[in-house]
């Protein structure tokens, strides 16, 4: 059964485009102390900065398949730093409607932007399957002894079941030319 029953908002949303970064969201919670999540993506905001110099490049949904000026391209990604996000934040701190104003701000109550989850990612774009194989048996040897696990098990193409003796495995998934290395320890899972 379905019952009417009031409740509250408890976060607002705010899907924004940047002409820096993007597509971006920033999550204002309704409750105090207020607490604010901010996502932004650094492939989209290279690629806008990609874009504003001039340099032609192939996207991908999260990275560059080629570009015509690899060395600028490689410029523009080692200018993406804490300042970068710090002036993106501000600006939309002060576009946003937000529970506090200028007299809070003045008194101390405002916002100080941390990090609290940064992911990185590589992205390798292969030609033949052959040179995908000849990178992942390289990261395979190089990687053998990453988190030095007394036992290190290679599973091709299987689950790993629950009654799996193993705390930990070594899964490889190579379908097609995607190649994709898990690592798993315990309650942490590294992904290459």
């Amino acid at each position: 059964g379905f019952d009417k029953a009031d409740r509250r908002v408890t976060c607002f949303y705010f899907y924004l485009w940047d002409s820096d970064f993007g597509p971006a969201f920033i999550k204002v919670c309704s409750y105090f102390p207020y607490p604010i999540k901010v996502w932004v993506n650094g492939h989209e905001w290279a690629k806008q900065q990609a874009a504003q110099a001039g340099i032609v490049f192939t996207a991908l949904s999260n990275g560059f398949a080629s570009c015509d000026d690899p060395p600028g391209l490689q410029a523009i990604c080692d200018r993406l730093g804490s300042g970068a996000i710090t002036v993106f934040f501000e600006r939309w701190m002060s576009r946003l409607p937000l529970p506090f104003g200028p007299r809070e701000r003045d008194g101390g109550y405002w916002w100080e932007l941390s990090m609290r989850q940064i992911e990185v990612s590589r992205t390798l774009v292969f030609d033949a399957p052959r040179n995908a194989r000849t990178f992942f048996d390289a990261l395979v040897s190089d990687n053998i002894g990453l988190g030095r696990p007394d036992e290190i098990s290679c599973i091709f193409d299987r689950r790993i079941r629950s009654d799996t003796e193993t705390g930990f495995a070594t899964k490889v998934v190579t379908r097609g030319v995607d190649v994709t290395v898990n690592l798993f320890y315990k309650h942490s899972r590294i992904k290459q």
